[in-house]
């Protein structure tokens, strides 16, 4: 089942992924940088719903913010738990 500790691991490491496709935004659009998002969902094992990724361009100083969310259905013992997560990051390019 999802464990606590299974849930976490997948958050911080979308997290990641996020971050790593924010530094190729220089020479990505954004449609590259969805899909390479997507496999990194699917890739993870996140829900599709994570896939709906928002990717916000500034200019001066150049910087990219990418963000989603999605839920996770935790399952502790005698307790079945839905989680959200929103995972967020910043990053020049």
């Amino acid at each position: 089942g999802n464990t606590i500790g299974r849930v976490w691991w997948r958050y911080y490491e979308i997290q990641d992924r996020m971050r790593g496709a924010g530094h190729f935004a220089g020479t990505q659009n954004d449609v590259a940088l969805q899909k390479r998002l997507a496999a990194d969902v699917d890739d993870v094992g996140l829900p599709a719903e994570a896939k709906r990724f928002r990717i916000t361009r500034v200019e001066n100083p150049p910087q990219i913010t990418i963000s989603t969310e999605y839920d996770e259905l935790l399952q502790l013992p005698f307790v079945h738990k839905v989680m959200k997560f929103r995972p967020r990051v910043t990053v020049r390019p």
